[in-house]
Formats: C-alpha cells, sequence, structure tokens
C-alpha cells in the first residue's frame, strides 16, 4: 500500500432495493474520520430510508467521508 493513505478507511456503502437481491447502488468513501465514519455508518446501517433521506446520506459521504488525495 502506498504510505501516503496510512490511517485511511476506504470502501463502499451499498444500497438495496427493497425485493432487490443485489444492491442497486454503491456510495464510495475515503476518509481519515474514521471514528465520526464508524458512528455515522451505525447510525444508518441496515435502515430503510426515504430518497430524500437517500440523497442526504449521499451528499454527507462526499462532503464529509470523500478525501480527494492525488496519488
Amino acid at each position: 500500500m502506498n504510505p501516503k493513505f496510512e490511517g485511511y478507511a476506504g470502501g463502499r456503502l451499498e444500497v438495496f432495493k427493497h425485493g432487490v437481491e443485489y444492491n442497486i447502488e454503491e456510495i464510495r468513501f475515503f476518509t481519515k474520520k474514521r471514528e465520526a465514519f464508524d458512528k455515522f455508518r451505525e447510525l444508518w446501517d441496515f435502515e430503510h430510508v426515504t430518497l430524500k433521506t437517500l440523497d442526504n446520506i449521499r451528499k454527507i459521504v462526499q462532503l464529509e467521508f470523500q478525501d480527494n488525495l492525488e496519488v
């Protein structure tokens, strides 16, 4: 791994639609704010949400948990 990324957490939030077996979307994250992200994830993990709430979750991930580093 590139030492530049030490301490970061990265991955995806998978979005499922009721009645659909596979995820319909993946929201990517890459952040050094690991504790804050863990709390955020626990808040929404396995929750049923409206489309408006899902849009808010996308925006929060983009603004708070998407550190854009150049490789």
